[in-house]
């Protein structure tokens, strides 16, 4: 009851959030999320609220992962695994988290995030919103991390996103970002470079920029 007061509280108007943020309203979310990671209610709730405020910007995300926000998170969805809602917005978030800063992508990295978001591709190959997601959080990730691009590859994940391209020919969002996690992955890499062109990404590629000619960010990283 407390988180979705929270949320109520967080998404009722401009003032209302400015009061949340100034009253300790975003680190109580965060330890309610600490406090509570198995609980679906308090996750599905919990992320969607926290979804919405670190897209305010790299001081809201600081805050958040201070108050320990990435473990808080990454327990959340591992210990939710079957709630189709809490790992669309987990996943959200990991890659939201990940893209904004360095020490973010690192922390997330260290606390396992890769096999996290990996499992979560893994268990929901059926439900293609998650699989985009998953696929985003991947991207964010390992993005200009070279440790992260040799741990990524060395889960087997190369094999695993093409899989996930060949099932989703037509979604341009998988396709998307399954390119964009590619495209991070090879890039100044060469190990994973010859792996990506042995699992045919560069016939994979080629068929999306043409299924999605009209797709802005198909064509960007495919």
């Amino acid at each position: 009851g407390g988180v979705v007061m929270l949320q109520l509280l967080a998404f009722d108007s401009g003032d209302s959030e400015q009061a949340f943020l100034g009253g300790g309203g975003l680190e109580a979310l965060v330890h309610a999320i600490r406090s509570f990671p198995g609980d679906a209610s308090v996750a599905l709730y919990g992320f969607a609220a926290l979804k919405h405020f670190i897209g305010h910007g790299f001081e809201v995300q600081r805050r958040a992962c201070d108050r320990g926000a990435v473990k808080a998170v990454l327990d959340a969805i591992q210990l939710n695994l079957a709630r189709v809602q809490v790992q669309e917005l987990g996943c959200a978030i990991v890659a939201d988290l990940a893209w904004g800063d360095e020490g973010h992508q690192a922390s997330l990295v260290a606390n396992h995030a890769l096999k996290v978001a990996l499992r979560t591709l893994t268990a929901h190959m059926e439900v293609p919103t998650i699989q985009a997601l998953a696929l985003a959080a991947l991207q964010s990730l390992v993005c200009s991390n070279e440790q992260a691009k040799t741990a990524l590859a060395e889960l087997g994940a190369i094999e695993l996103i093409a899989k996930t391209l060949k099932k989703y020919p037509n979604d341009a969002s998988i396709q998307a970002y399954g390119m964009a996690a590619y495209q991070s992955m090879a890039h100044e890499h060469e190990e994973n470079n010859k792996n990506i062109i042995s699992f045919q990404g560069i016939g994979l590629a080629t068929s999306a920029v043409a299924t999605h000619h009209a797709d802005a960010k198909v064509q960007e990283f495919g």
